[in-house]
């Protein structure tokens, strides 16, 4: 019986290796990555996931440029994400945030604004230069 039990923890443990490793990659702590990029009639949108190492592994951001500015808005979309495996997909004045190809936020011109499940955001949480750079959040 000492076999069976030492083979099913070997297995447990080679599973929450894979799980670490191939559906949490990691990406240098602190430093925002692309998911997706997108264009509305508004602007371009961008879409970054920030490696924490912590227990909220990532945080997820969607940044907002209208045409002709060079500074971005900055909208929350999940600040206790498992990797981010999404994207954007744009229709006009309107754009929708996926994860794991279910519909997570909509994005609108109109405003602009963003809302994600009941979170109705009419306002940036800040305006930045440059949305890769190194951020320690608060």
């Amino acid at each position: 019986m000492g076999r069976v039990t030492r083979a099913a923890g070997g297995a447990a443990l080679l599973l929450l290796i894979g799980f670490w490793f191939v559906l949490m990659p990691h990406s240098p702590k602190g430093r925002p990555t692309e998911v997706a990029k997108g264009r509305v009639a508004c602007g371009d949108l961008l879409l970054t996931q920030t490696f924490t190492a912590s227990t909220d592994p990532y945080h997820v951001w969607l940044y907002f440029r209208k045409h002709g500015t060079t500074a971005w808005d900055e909208y929350l979309v999940d600040h206790e994400a498992p990797y981010w495996w999404g994207g954007l997909t744009s229709r006009g004045s309107e754009a929708v945030v996926t994860f794991y190809w279910k519909s997570w936020g909509t994005f609108q011109c109109q405003g602009p604004t963003f809302t994600v499940g009941d979170r109705f955001m009419p306002v940036a949480r800040q305006n930045v230069q440059d949305p890769f750079l190194p951020v320690v959040r608060r």
